[in-house]
């Protein structure tokens, strides 16, 4: 746990956390420095260069970000360009949760710096966007492909 080179594995893992793990053996490991509740039994924990999504003891999601080292298929992390996750993943389409995914790799998200905006402003496409670097990743299940939390 908590290892920044351990691979993305979409819809099972990554920093070493796999989806459906007791969120009681992080919590042994290490304290969050954040916790966030967003309905009774769903929270959110902030770690450094890690968030886990927790529900009813499980963890649902996790997302990786600035200091993370761990590739998906060894090729693509944290300052990747959306050319480049394009070029050696595939096409690459916006949910609507408004996360960027790739349709071959269910239950793996990402967004980029293009996506930071203020409410009302416009990010343009993806291809108006492919310079633009990945700022975070995150796994999940994945039959819920358009999970919208």
């Amino acid at each position: 746990m908590f290892d920044l080179d351990a691979p993305i594995i979409p819809g099972e893992s990554a920093g070493g956390f796999y989806i459906g793990q007791p969120i009681d053996k992080i919590l042994t490991a290490r304290k969050p420095l954040k916790v966030r509740q967003l309905e009774p039994k769903f929270n959110k924990l902030y770690f450094d260069s890690f968030t886990i999504s927790e529900e009813d003891e499980c963890v649902i999601e996790i997302f990786v970000d600035k200091d993370y080292r761990g590739r998906l298929k060894g090729q693509i992390g944290i300052g990747s360009t959306l050319f480049e996750v394009q070029e050696k993943l595939g096409p690459i389409i916006e949910n609507q949760s408004d996360s960027l995914i790739v349709k071959d790799f269910p239950g793996f998200c990402f967004d980029t710096e293009a996506w930071d905006i203020k409410d009302g402003e416009s990010f343009g496409t993806i291809n108006d966007n492919l310079d633009k670097k990945i700022k975070w990743m995150g796994v999940y299940k994945k039959d819920l492909d358009e999970y919208d939390r």
